[in-house]
């Protein structure tokens, strides 16, 4: 603490205190000034003009001219390397006999105690009794002889030989521009903030040694006494400081500055600016505004240094009062609200959107602003306390582990509703281009490029050279329903993985294996794989044939001949796209269930394993589509699709498949 006072002290000491500033009557004279001239030796100049020097024996007295030369020649030399000395130009042409006897006597009367003058200028007087006097006081004198050196001039004109013209006012022959009214108010302001500073200088100590005194108190050991402890000492602390007095200062200073630096603001600045003395004043009070805010800072320092301690104190006893605030709410929020959850794995998007925001409203957000709480405890005692002391502090471990318990069950909670919110909207995405897809006749299409070993058929390769015109209605297909990107099918299949429900995991594993097979098929250039079209096209028989069952007439549909569909193609192919668009998810008849229900109409059961592809079918695979050679019988297919016209409806070729796959074998 003593180091601090030391330092301090020294930022102000330079500021010695100066002789008390001329009376206003002195100053307001205009007897005698100090325009911040110098002579050819540098030094400062003292003037008696003409004007007035009827004034100095009527209103001054040779004391109070002493005390002016002596106040601003203390001020020259403060901002000098060493002592100057003053020199003294008199206008004496016209002087009476008591203007003259006061200017000699009180030049006598400087040099009384040391040597005070360097120079007298004295034009000399017309009047004869005047010079004859002047000589006599001058004269050297037995007792007394004048040290400083007298120059008489018979003409002002022979001024500018010792002292340069920019020097002297315009009555003593020169260009120096000197408003005695600006100069007087001028020097008055800068006075009054010096003896401003000169205060709170001498308050300094007294401040300081009750900052020490108060640093010496004992710490109150409970949390209400050590409240009161800091703010009475904050009041005390403020209460010193107004009194100090530094707030002050520091404004009244910025405010000089600020004329200083902007002179044009202020006319009594303006005309002063380009002197001397303004130019050292304004050095001055730069160095006077660092000075005012380092000890601000020393002093603020000193009182966070006596008070960390309390503060320290108080500030954990404040975050232990929190913590224990959080906790009671994080434990009412757990007892009440997530331990009687129960999570419900909604079946629809409506439903899963509504159990999101209903969670998200009624449980995360609260949960999450006591977390953002919880944290904001924890960070700031780890802060303002070492890693031990944190230890210590078993409170700020608990609400630790409250945080991490109350953070793992909200997001496995509100985690699980998005991942079946996000599922159903994938799901439904990729289901309704599914289910688009399969409206169409795109599959038996490229069914008809394909034989049974994957080698392009002749027609293909006489068709190179031009593209078919279902494949332009493909590509138009395709960009008015986009499929769904790939990372949304993986997306769709990873959260089918994640939600906690057997059916969800199934179905929508499935779309998403479904969608890329899709996909695959209707983009690719070339020939396809015979095993994926193969899939796709028993995807396409199980969705027709499930629609037909889920309609109101689907028997009497059932039973209609070929030709009956044949006269009707338009009627047959809207009512299957319509179906298409309001069709529930196909997912939930499995190729097993499919089979099932082929059966129960007269349906060979064997269409059941024509998921597996050719290659690893046998003969149920051949049979189920009626024939008794799997590549002859390909090849005949594909054959007959080759005659199938691209403007066949969709419903012709549905059914077309189907009488084709109901034939028996042994016909």
């Amino acid at each position: 603490m003593s180091r601090h006072t030391t330092d301090v002290q020294e930022s102000v000491q330079e500021c010695v205190p100066s002789p008390p500033l001329p009376a206003d009557h002195v100053l307001n004279s205009g007897a005698v000034f100090f325009p911040g001239a110098f002579d050819q030796h540098g030094c400062p100049l003292i003037v008696f003009p003409v004007e007035g020097q009827a004034k100095l024996f009527s209103e001054l007295s040779k004391a109070e001219v002493v005390d002016f030369i002596n106040y601003f020649l203390c001020l020259h030399n403060k901002r000098q390397e060493k002592e100057s000395l003053v020199s003294v130009v008199a206008d004496l042409r016209h002087a009476s006999l008591p203007a003259t006897r006061f200017i000699a006597e009180t030049l006598l009367l400087l040099e009384l105690h040391k040597r005070t003058v360097h120079s007298v200028y004295i034009i000399q007087p017309k009047k004869k009794d005047v010079v004859k006097l002047l000589l006599k006081l001058l004269a050297p004198a037995k007792s007394h002889a004048a040290s400083f050196k007298k120059v008489f001039l018979k003409e002002i004109s022979e001024l500018s030989t010792y002292i340069d013209r920019s020097q002297l006012t315009a009555s003593l022959g020169g260009y120096l521009i000197y408003c005695h009214q600006s100069w007087v108010a001028f020097i008055k302001e800068i006075d009054a903030f010096v003896q401003e500073f000169l205060s709170v200088v001498q308050r300094l100590p007294s401040c300081i040694s009750t900052l020490q005194a108060l640093s010496r108190l004992p710490l109150p050991t409970t949390f209400r006494e050590l409240q009161w402890f800091c703010s009475t000492n904050e009041a005390t602390f403020q209460q010193l400081r107004r009194e100090l007095g530094l707030d002050e200062l520091l404004r009244h200073c910025e405010s000089v500055v600020e004329k200083l630096r902007h002179p044009e603001k202020e006319l009594c600045y303006q005309e002063m600016a380009g002197t001397a003395l303004f130019t050292h004043t304004t050095f001055d009070m730069l160095r006077n505004h660092s000075r005012i805010t380092a000890a601000m800072e020393k002093v603020e320092l000193l009182w966070q240094q006596a008070f960390s301690q309390a503060r320290l104190q108080l500030q954990v006893f404040q975050l232990r009062e929190d913590a224990l605030q959080v906790t009671e709410q994080i434990e009412i929020l757990l007892q009440e609200k997530l331990q009687p959850y129960k999570i419900e794995i909604a079946m629809d998007a409506a439903t899963a959107a509504m159990l999101v925001s209903h969670f998200a409203a009624s449980i995360h957000t609260p949960a999450m602003a006591l977390v953002r709480c919880a944290e904001d405890v924890i960070h700031t005692l780890a802060e303002i306390l070492p890693y031990d002391g944190q230890s210590r502090e078993r409170w700020a471990l608990d609400l630790e582990r409250l945080k991490e318990k109350l953070c793992s069950a909200v997001h496995f909670i509100f985690q699980t509703l998005r991942a079946v919110s996000n599922y159903h909207h994938y799901f439904n995405k990729a289901n309704s281009w599914y289910s688009l897809v399969l409206c169409e006749n795109f599959l038996q299409e490229l069914l008809s490029d394909v034989n049974a070993d994957g080698v392009p058929t002749q027609q293909q390769r006489r068709n190179w050279g031009s593209i078919p015109a279902w494949r332009h209605k493909l590509s138009t297909f395709l960009k008015k329903n986009p499929p769904p990107h790939m990372e949304e099918l993986v997306h769709l299949a990873h959260l089918s993985n994640v939600i906690p429900d057997d059916a969800v995991h199934q179905a929508g594993k499935q779309m998403s294996q479904r969608c890329m097979t899709l996909r695959k098929l209707l983009i690719s250039p070339g020939p396809v794989a015979v095993g994926h079209l193969q899939q796709a096209l028993q995807w396409q028989y199980e969705l027709m044939w499930s629609r037909q069952l889920n309609q109101p007439s689907a028997d009497s549909a059932t039973n209609r001949t070929a030709k009956d569909v044949q006269d009707r193609p338009s009627e047959s192919k809207l009512s299957k796209c319509e179906s298409g668009k309001e069709a529930a998810s196909p997912l939930g008849t499995s190729s097993t269930a499919v089979s099932g229900m082929v059966s129960a109409e007269g349906k060979p059961p064997s269409l059941s394993s024509f998921d597996s592809g050719f290659d690893g079918a046998g003969s149920s695979q051949l049979e189920a589509w009626g024939w008794r050679e799997g590549v002859e019988g390909l090849s005949r297919l594909a054959g007959a699709s080759d005659s199938l016209k691209p403007a066949m409806s969709h419903s012709q070729i549905h059914e077309k498949n189907i009488s084709s796959v109901s034939v028996p074998e042994d016909q």
